[in-house]
């Protein structure tokens, strides 16, 4: 229960926060959605902070979806207004990084052990920190 009042407490945040780009937020939540059913909200966030670690190193968050394997599915109409404030503090900062600077996870499947380094276990996700994360040139962060 202590979770949910955070949880509330980060979407709050982040719903006061300047609007990141309404196409970014989409995108997040939609990966969110489509990769963390079944799991708590702390999944939710988990599977966010690995695409906005990825959006760190220069990638826009549509382009961390689309050339990931996440799989977007389209969020319910009555889920919408919370998962867009998850994936708007996540963009904008005011959530923190759950995933210990996790990049990718598996489900059900623990990376290779050359391939990175576990951070956290959620119900059947394993998240980890690519051993040689792919760098691209820094773009700007949150909202233009």
């Amino acid at each position: 229960m202590k979770f949910v009042s955070y949880a509330l407490k980060c979407i709050l945040i982040g719903s006061f926060m300047a609007s990141a780009a309404a196409s970014e937020v989409d995108c997040l939540s939609s990966a969110m959605f489509g990769e963390a059913r079944g799991e708590s909200v702390e999944g939710a966030i988990l599977v966010g902070n690995t695409a906005v670690t990825r959006h760190n190193r220069g990638e826009s968050i549509c382009s961390v979806i689309k050339t990931g394997k996440y799989v977007p599915k389209p969020v319910p109409k009555n889920l919408k207004p919370a998962f867009d404030m998850l994936a708007r503090g996540l963009i904008n900062g005011a959530i923190p990084d759950l995933a210990k600077g996790a990049d990718s996870f598996n489900v059900g499947v623990k990376p290779a052990q050359k391939s990175g380094v576990i951070t956290r276990h959620l119900g059947h996700h394993v998240f980890f920190k690519s051993k040689k994360p792919k760098k691209i040139k820094k773009v700007s962060r949150g909202v233009k």
